[in-house]
């Protein structure tokens, strides 16, 4: 059985939690959101010159104008849009990632992220 973490990761400190509580996957979409690589247009603030990238999470209702012929009058739509600053190319956020998820091991002696998940203890503050 596999377990896909989704709920807003952030920082790498979420994916490390996410991997310790034994997920096999996590949803990374506004993390890897606004970068270089990813898609989206990018889109000048006249006022103040910021680059900005649309971003819209696949249950948002403009996914499902694009992608389904509309929101469905059975769903709510989940997610809205956002314009997310450019954050210039996508290798130092797995760089950071990476190096999270490798530090968080170290804390608990894990040697990969199965034997991370086997060696972690949450507790309750």
């Amino acid at each position: 059985m596999h377990i896909i973490s989704d709920g807003g990761a952030v920082y790498p400190g979420d994916l490390a939690k996410a991997f310790g509580a034994n997920s096999s996957f996590v949803m990374l979409g506004s993390m890897l959101a606004g970068h270089n690589e990813s898609p989206g247009e990018l889109i000048k603030n006249e006022e103040t010159g910021e680059l900005t990238k649309e971003y819209y999470g696949m249950s948002s209702k403009k996914a499902n104008e694009k992608y389904a012929g509309g929101l469905k009058s059975y769903r709510a739509a989940e997610g809205k849009v956002v314009h997310i600053p450019l954050k210039g190319p996508l290798e130092e956020t797995i760089l950071d990632i990476e190096g999270g998820i490798r530090s968080a091991c170290t804390y608990v002696n894990a040697v990969s992220l199965p034997d991370f998940a086997s060696k972690c203890i949450f507790i309750e503050v």
